[in-house]
């Protein structure tokens, strides 16, 4: 790499604490008791534990083969996981980043809050003090005003702690999660066993647990179950993938992932339990309801929370232990989300620690700014959304596709077994090709939707687009601009170690197939509108048309389904298409002694692309739609696009079934026994994790040389 520095964790339990310290956040205070009760209560908690096992922690599992096994930060993992990804490792950090200008300026909030409960500052009206004295809110987004000095005094403490907290990355958090990890929890469990002290504190945890099994079978409660996983996990912002890459060669990747997957799920349960019995406890002084004065996100914290605070005997104390515990839990997951980011830039650039330190600081400050401002929270609140319904699902949708259809998923669970006390099966396998990028797919497609009808909290489009859409396509631009950074830092480290071959034949069969889909693109065959029963002749005709419809109705005109089934209906036309003249192009220019990767790439595209589609499209639209007949009517329109793509796909599945791809080692290479990398014959120390060979094998020669032994 640029930079040859590698630490290690100074113990399995450090890196356990750090992990659980990423994944546990505000959000298993103020986000997942709220979700819980809407949800269900008991149900949901079923729903969350079975989503946590067959996606959360495989994709868990798969960003610690990513950092461990494959090696390195997020975008030099997928780099060498396939050099066409490496963009994608810093399209997830820099999602992460985006986050982190933000989330700073919450722990802000909280080091106020910290100091005001002293004196419990906001007296009998904590909402005005929290909108008006601590925010200063303004009366809309483009009303900025001037920061507020006391938040900005805040930032600057909370981003030196940040800096430290990582100032010798892996050595220097091995020492700080300590603290940070072990003391929220201790407060947690203070205000739990506190809470359910209070009088009316067991009807805010009926409320909190009481199942509704009916819901199990609403597709919102999965929905939900599935966000709050991938939310509550640090997965998809390069963290685990980071702190991963710390970890000695022989760790046990299996058995951390369940620890730290179940340990962030117990926390919100937990977590739970503090805050709804404090509700139950409001809502009896109140006489009303507990769902009366349930809130979530920071109106919980900052508002209702501060007013149960004023009821509760030592209010103080209970002041500053809750505040103290919301800085904490955030300060892990803050300068995780800046370590990702920093190891990206060290081993591309090969900067310093300290310089990157400060730089990735120094401007995530600057701007966290703009958070401290009048408009502050509306900003975070739009920033915050599409970061995470946008920014995260299309990073696990990425990833787990990168690794579960370009990558030998076999093969590397394998590896990861290898040195893992509880060995995972072939479900694993099945998890991170389909459940993970079909789940995320799913979230990432009604997110859009959901967008396309209208805009996020009746903001203005133009605030999406400065505050959503165009932050996402500048981390993907970002992404790609030093994807390309990174694989040449890695070509330089890195020799090829296979090399294929395929028969001409074979190579002149893929190239027919090509121009078959190619073709088949522009001659008739059957397919019917999302808007209205036109038959069209082509799968040109169809992407027209559908583009047309959509356009003519209006984004706000159009019903979901609508929309759905033309989006689906342009994509089975359109994605054969263009794999298949990218797949000509890429095989027709390269030797028939090398045949490209991107023969995979084909495969999946025109056959499994397609069908996916179909299958989320009808999974969707089936849990909407009531009348079965005309379920099925859609479901004939949106599958009849795709017939003849698929069939070509088909045929080129049956057509490459007997190419042989010849495996030659590269020459003069031997396998580390401790990392399982290849390395040149002659090393005498492995480059990826400094195994010292000469000690082996001098031990062989002496063992086997009957002249030494002599």
């Amino acid at each position: 790499m640029a930079i040859t520095e590698k630490t290690y964790w100074d113990s399995r339990t450090a890196f356990i604490l750090a992990a659980i310290g990423s994944a546990i956040g505000l959000g298993n205070i103020w986000r997942f008791p709220f979700i819980c009760y809407k949800y269900g209560g008991g149900a949901f908690l079923v729903a969350y534990i079975i989503t946590l096992l067959i996606a959360g922690i495989p994709l868990l599992i798969l960003e610690f083969a990513l950092g461990q096994r494959i090696g390195g930060s997020a975008p030099t993992a997928t780099g060498k996981l396939n050099k066409n990804f490496a963009w994608l490792g810093w399209f997830a950090i820099f999602v992460g980043f985006i986050i982190t200008t933000y989330y700073s300026v919450i722990m802000s909030w909280s080091a106020n809050y910290l100091i005001h409960s002293f004196s419990l500052a906001w007296g009998d009206t904590p909402r005005a003090f929290f909108y008006e004295n601590v925010l200063g809110l303004s009366d809309g987004i483009f009303n900025l005003g001037s920061p507020r000095p006391w938040l900005i005094v805040g930032l600057i403490v909370c981003w030196i702690w940040i800096i430290l907290s990582i100032w010798k990355g892996a050595r220097t958090v091995s020492k700080v999660v300590y603290v940070t990890v072990i003391l929220p929890w201790l407060i947690l469990i203070v205000l739990v066993i506190g809470g359910l002290t209070l009088d009316g504190a067991v009807d805010g945890v009926r409320y909190y647990l009481t199942p509704v099994w009916s819901k199990l079978a609403d597709p919102e409660l999965w929905q939900a179950a599935f966000t709050q996983v991938f939310f509550s996990l640090s997965v998809g912002f390069g963290v685990m993938i980071a702190y991963a890459s710390f970890l000695p060669p022989k760790s046990d990747v299996v058995n951390n992932a369940f620890i730290i997957g179940l340990a962030d799920a117990t926390t919100a349960f937990v977590g739970g339990f503090a805050v709804f019995s404090a509700l139950g406890y409001y809502a009896n002084i109140q006489g009303v309801s507990v769902a009366e004065v349930m809130k979530s996100g920071p109106e919980l914290a900052f508002v209702t929370y501060p007013a149960i605070i004023n009821h509760i005997p030592l209010a103080p104390l209970i002041g500053v232990l809750f505040f103290l515990m919301l800085l904490t839990l955030a300060i892990d997951s803050a300068f995780s989300l800046v370590e990702a980011v920093v190891a990206g830039f060290m081993e591309t650039f090969g900067i310093t620690r300290i310089k990157t330190n400060l730089l990735v600081g120094g401007f995530a400050f600057i701007i966290g700014i703009l958070y401290t401002t009048r408009a502050g929270l509306y900003w975070l609140d739009v920033v915050d959304y599409y970061m995470c319904f946008f920014g995260l699902f299309a990073v696990a949708f990425l990833e787990a596709l990168a690794v579960g259809w370009f990558y030998d998923t076999e093969n590397l669970r394998k590896k990861i077994n290898k040195n893992s006390m509880v060995h995972i099966g072939k479900w694993w396998n099945v998890a991170v090709k389909i459940i993970v990028p079909v789940s995320a797919f799913i979230l990432l497609i009604i997110s859009i939707v959901g967008r396309i009808k209208s805009s996020y909290g009746d903001y203005p489009r133009i605030a999406e687009l400065l505050g959503g859409w165009i932050p996402i396509v500048v981390a993907i631009l970002g992404g790609v601009a030093l994807g390309r950074e990174t694989i040449g830092v890695i070509r330089k480290v890195m020799k090829k170690k296979l090399e294929y071959s395929v028969n001409p034949t074979v190579k002149a069969l893929i190239i027919a197939a090509s121009v078959v889909v190619i073709i088949s693109f522009f001659l008739p065959w059957g397919g019917i509108s999302a808007f209205g029963n036109k038959v069209y002749t082509s799968g040109w005709t169809i992407v027209k048309e559908s583009i047309e419809g959509i356009s003519k109705s209006g984004f706000k005109g159009a019903d979901t389904e609508s929309v759905l089934i033309a989006i689906g209906m342009i994509a089975n036309a359109l994605l054969p298409l263009i794999a298949s003249i990218l797949i000509l192009i890429k095989i027709i220019r390269t030797s028939q002694d090398n045949a490209p990767k991107s023969v995979k790439i084909y495969i999946q595209t025109t056959a499994i692309v397609p069908l996916a589609l179909w299958v989320v499209s009808a999974l969707y639209i089936g849990a909407k739609i009531e009348d079965i007949e005309l379920f099925f009517k859609i479901l004939k329109n949106l599958i009849a696009p795709g017939i003849i793509t698929t069939a070509g796909g088909l045929v080129a599945i049956i057509v490459m079934a007997p190419m042989i791809l010849i495996k030659k080692p590269v020459a003069d290479t031997k396998v580390c026994p401790m990392c399982a990398e290849e390395v040149k014959a002659a090393s005498k120390i492995c480059r990826f994790c400094g195994h010292r060979f000469e000690i082996q094998e001098d031990r062989k020669k002496h063992e086997h040389s009957d002249k030494l032994c002599e």
